[in-house]
């Protein structure tokens, strides 16, 4: 009669799961997520504006993407957020850029509007407006 031990089934079976838990797949659906933030940040000019964070918020996405591919949906889930977040913060960088760039448009219209009332009118008008209140 063979030897058996008792603990030959349980190792197969250890075995068997383990070898389950390394090829278990990912919804490929949470990369979602991060392509969506990435669209959105897109659209609010992140290309223009921030395209260091745009860059690096499609890399996480990527990365995620190989994490999903590789069964390994921790991994996934972390770089799918970090990319979230990344292109958030590309949205919150191109918005504020777009903002500095309209008040410099609205300064230096003032300032030439400024120019024309002073040529127009000389010294018999006072513009209230100093070159302080412009910054």
């Amino acid at each position: 009669m063979p030897n058996r031990t008792p603990f030959a089934p349980v190792a197969i079976f250890a075995a068997a799961v383990l070898a389950g838990c390394a090829t278990t797949e990912v919804d490929p659906d949470i990369l979602l997520e991060a392509e969506d933030a990435i669209a959105l940040a897109e659209r609010a000019g992140a290309r223009d504006f921030a395209p260091l964070e745009l860059e690096q918020a499609v890399e996480l996405r990527d990365a995620a993407a190989e994490h999903v591919a590789a069964g390994e949906p921790m991994l996934a889930s972390r770089s799918v957020q970090r990319s979230a977040l990344q292109a958030q913060l590309a949205i919150v960088r191109a918005e504020g850029a777009q903002a500095r760039a309209e008040l410099q448009r609205a300064r230096t219209e003032l300032q030439r509007l400024t120019g024309e009332l002073r040529d127009a009118f000389g010294d018999r008008i006072e513009i209230d407006a100093t070159e302080e209140s412009f910054r």
